[in-house]
C-alpha cells in the first residue's frame, strides 16, 4: 500500500493525486489552515509522510512548526529549505530585519544544515537522509530510535 502525504504549504499544485494538501489559502483541493496557529487540525500519527516544501523559513514559528510535524507523521518527515547566504538573499533580508517588514511570503528565517540539525536534535528526529534540489536543500527527518 502507498504511503499516505501531507505536504503542509502545498500552494496551487499538487504533486500527485493522493496527498492531501494544507496551506494559508484555498486551491479548490486543499484544507485551509494558518500553519502558524498549533496545534495542527490533524491526530497524531494519522500521515505516513509529511512534507514541508519551502515552507519553514516563511513560518514564525519553525521549531513548533517541526513538532507538529514529529506529531503527525508515523514514518517520515521531508522539508526542504533554501540554501543560505546568498548575496542577494543575505541583503534582502537584512533589509527586512532593519526596516520590521515581514509581509506575506517573505523569509523570516535562513536555516543551515548546522542548525537544521540542532533543531532536529532538541526536538527528538534525526537527518536520515540529505540532498539538493536546485538552489535548497532537502532533508528527510525521522523520529529518533524510532524504527518507524
Amino acid at each position: 500500500m502507498a504511503d499516505t502525504i501531507l505536504d503542509l504549504g502545498c500552494g496551487k499544485e499538487r504533486f500527485s493525486p493522493t496527498v492531501a494538501g494544507v496551506d494559508v489559502q484555498d486551491f479548490g483541493w486543499n484544507r485551509v489552515w494558518d500553519l502558524n496557529k498549533f496545534p495542527y487540525p490533524f491526530p497524531d500519527n494519522s500521515y505516513d509522510i509529511v512534507r514541508a516544501w519551502s515552507i519553514l523559513e516563511h513560518l514564525k514559528y519553525p521549531y513548533q512548526a517541526l513538532q507538529e510535524m514529529k506529531r503527525i507523521a508515523s514514518k517520515e518527515i521531508w522539508i526542504k529549505v533554501p540554501n543560505p547566504y546568498t548575496c542577494r538573499e543575505f541583503a534582502i533580508n537584512l533589509f527586512r530585519i532593519k526596516s520590521g517588514d515581514y509581509g506575506y511570503g517573505w523569509h523570516k528565517f535562513t536555516f543551515t544544515w548546522q542548525n537544521i540539525n540542532e533543531l532536529c536534535k532538541e526536538i527528538g528526529l534525526e537527518i536520515i537522509e540529505e540532498g539538493r534540489h536546485k538552489r535548497s536543500r532537502v532533508f528527510v527527518l525521522k523520529e529518533k530510535g524510532v524504527g518507524k
